[in-house]
């Protein structure tokens, strides 16, 4: 993996780690053993959320599974942002829409 392997988090000892040892879904079923998430982000550097992969079986990803997993974290923050834009566009079109029917009225 390339440098982008920092953004993402691996834990294949899952129950082991402190902070999770406790956790419902480690301690009882379903029983977590394995976890890999990678982050995506807003284009401004908010945090959105993780894309994350768990199983009940001890798992190890390799290279290319690390390198699969951030690019649909990539391509999940790409959809978050087209979606912005969408809304954004809509919200646009119609205050636009909205202007041209009043000046259609004003000038009747």
């Amino acid at each position: 993996m390339d440098r982008s392997e920092f953004r993402a988090s691996f834990a294949e000892k899952f129950s082991s780690l402190v902070a999770l040892s406790s956790n419902p879904f480690v301690m009882s079923d379903p029983k977590i053993r394995f976890y890999a998430g990678a982050p995506f982000t807003s284009s401004d550097g908010q945090a959105l959320g993780t894309l994350c992969v768990v199983d009940t079986v001890p798992r190890q990803l390799s290279p290319h599974q690390g390198n699969a997993l951030l690019a649909l974290s990539r391509q999940v923050q790409a959809q978050f942002e087209l979606r912005k834009h969408l809304i954004e566009l809509r919200s646009a079109l119609a205050r636009h829409s909205g202007d041209l029917n009043f000046k259609g009225h004003c000038s009747q």
